[in-house]
């Protein structure tokens, strides 16, 4: 934040409201909010059930990373109380069976996330950066990113990581 928008409760920054008005409750207080974010699974449909729900409000295309990360990390049924907790938040069936079952892609032992010295953080590292990037690859350009060249692992990009 600049000068101008010292904070993320600045109204003439934020004209559809400020971070503390569109999160009532705020997701700090909201046992809601933590149910849906509770496990890897969870957190995934919750975000594809907001993603795609976008696409009825009329935007052009979802780049589904997490949909990816699920199928990479080899995730397990979606909890049905996480399912129905965030479905009662729409309407309509969100249309897909998830997470994705896609056979030869898990890769169990590789991390897609930081690991750092106080432990595991839900943001990519390196590896979930590129399957990212993969990933809006293929939607941007409808073409299979397979042969793609993989990234160099330099040390300025942070936390030092196990080499892709």
């Amino acid at each position: 934040l600049d000068a101008a928008c010292p904070s993320s409760d600045t109204l003439s920054c934020f004209p559809k409201g400020t971070l503390a008005e569109l999160t009532k409750p705020s997701c700090n207080s909201s046992d809601r909010y933590r149910e849906s974010v509770a496990t890897f699974e969870c957190m995934g449909y919750a975000l594809a059930r907001g993603y795609f729900c976008l696409m009825d409000l009329g935007i052009d295309m979802v780049a589904p990373c997490g949909l990816a990360w699920q199928a990479v990390r080899g995730s397990h049924k979606i909890p049905s109380d996480c399912q129905a907790l965030v479905d009662s938040e729409y309407s309509g069936e969100l249309g897909l069976s998830l997470p994705f079952q896609v056979d030869g892609v898990v890769l169990p032992n590789r991390s897609l996330n930081i690991v750092d010295p106080n432990g595991y953080d839900k943001h990519p590292g390196h590896a979930g950066q590129y399957l990212n990037a993969l990933v809006f690859y293929a939607t941007i350009f409808g073409e299979s990113p397979i042969g793609a060249a993989p990234p160099l692992d330099t040390p300025e990009w942070g936390k030092p990581e196990a080499p892709l």
